[in-house]
C-alpha cells in the first residue's frame, strides 16, 4: 500500500510539509510495438522507429504509438500554455518491452527497448525536455506497466509528494483494456485483494463488450463509461485513481487536421479487428483467466 496517502505527521520534519504540497502530474503513455519489416500486417499498435517504411500493409498515418506521442505532444504544449504548470510539475512515463528485430543480411537479432525509443522520440522529434521524460521499466505488458508505476510512486513519495491522481494515455481501442487492468492493478496495490466482481457484475460487462463491439463510432467510449460505471465502488474511494485519456480526442482539439488523423485510426481494418482481440481481454480480466502474452 502506499503509505505516503495514509501517513499522520505527529511532529513534521523540516520541509516535509511543503513536500506534501507538491503537486506532481503523472501521465504514463502506454507501450505500441515496432513497424518491423515484414510484418506489416500485423495487428496495430505499432510505431515507425525502426525499418521505417509505407509499404509494409499499414500506411504510416494509421499506427498506435506515433497517435499516443502526437497526442503526448499535445498535452505539452496544452500544458505550457496553462496556468497550471506554475504549481505543477509534469512527468511523462513511456513504456514498453523489448522488440526483437531479425536483420537477414547478418543474421542479428536486434534487442531494442519500446519504452526507451519512444523516450528518445518524445524528446529528438517531438521536443519535450529531457528531464520530464522518463522511461517506465516493466515487463512490456499493460499489466506490467501498471505494477511498475505503483512501484515507482512508492519509491519516490518523497521527491513527488503525494499523487491522487495518475493518467493514462493511448488509443480508443485499447483504453477500456488498459484502464481496467491500471484499476485493477491499484486497488491490489491500496488494499493487498485482488478485485474480484460479483456474477451480476460481470454479466453485465461481458454484455455491453459484446454489445459495443458492432459500434464502431462510439462503442468503445459506452464500454469504458460501464467498465468506470460498475468498478466505481471499489475504486473510487481509493487514494489513488486512474484517469483514462483517448489520443484520438486529444489531438482532435488541434482542430480539423487532428480529427481526420484520429478518424485515420478509428476506421483501419486492422484497428477493427483489434476490437475483438481486446474485449476478449476484458472477459478474461473479469473472469480471472487473463494470461500475460
Amino acid at each position: 500500500m502506499f503509505e505516503s496517502f495514509g501517513v499522520t505527521l505527529d511532529e513534521p520534519k523540516e520541509n516535509q510539509s511543503e513536500q506534501l504540497r507538491q503537486k506532481t502530474r503523472i501521465v504514463v503513455m502506454l507501450g505500441a510495438r515496432f513497424f518491423q519489416k515484414g510484418e506489416g500486417n500485423g495487428f496495430p499498435p505499432r510505431f515507425p522507429l525502426v525499418l521505417e517504411s509505407k509499404k509494409q500493409g499499414m500506411p504510416k498515418e494509421v499506427v498506435g504509438g506515433d497517435v499516443r506521442m502526437r497526442a503526448i505532444e499535445q498535452l505539452y504544449e496544452e500544458f505550457q500554455g496553462s496556468e497550471e504548470n506554475q504549481s505543477t510539475r509534469l512527468r511523462i512515463f513511456t513504456t514498453g518491452g523489448t522488440e526483437e528485430i531479425d536483420i537477414p543480411e547478418t543474421g542479428e537479432t536486434l534487442k531494442i527497448s519500446r519504452a526507451e525509443q519512444a523516450e528518445n522520440k518524445l524528446e529528438v522529434k517531438y521536443g519535450l525536455p529531457t528531464d520530464i521524460v522518463e522511461t517506465l521499466p516493466s515487463g512490456g505488458s499493460t499489466l506490467g506497466n501498471a505494477k511498475a508505476l505503483a512501484e515507482w510512486l512508492e519509491n519516490n513519495k518523497e521527491e513527488i509528494g503525494q499523487i491522487e491522481e495518475v493518467e493514462i494515455i493511448t488509443n480508443e481501442f485499447h483504453i477500456s483494456r488498459a484502464w481496467l487492468m491500471f484499476a485493477m492493478a491499484i486497488y491490489k496495490n491500496e488494499t493487498g485483494r485482488d478485485l474480484v466482481l460479483t456474477e451480476n457484475e460481470r454479466e453485465e460487462i461481458h454484455s455491453v463488450v459484446d454489445e459495443t463491439l458492432l459500434d464502431k463510432e462510439f462503442g468503445d467510449k459506452r464500454e469504458l463509461a460501464t467498465l468506470q460505471a460498475v468498478l466505481s465502488p471499489y475504486v473510487d474511494s481509493l487514494p489513488l485513481r486512474v484517469k483514462p485519456l483517448i489520443a484520438e480526442d486529444i489531438l482532435a482539439r488541434r482542430g480539423p487536421s487532428g480529427i481526420k488523423y484520429g478518424e485515420l485510426i478509428r476506421h483501419n481494418e486492422y484497428v477493427q479487428e483489434t476490437r475483438g482481440f481486446e474485449r476478449q481481454g476484458i472477459k478474461d480480466l473479469i473472469d480471472g483467466k487473463y494470461q500475460v502474452k
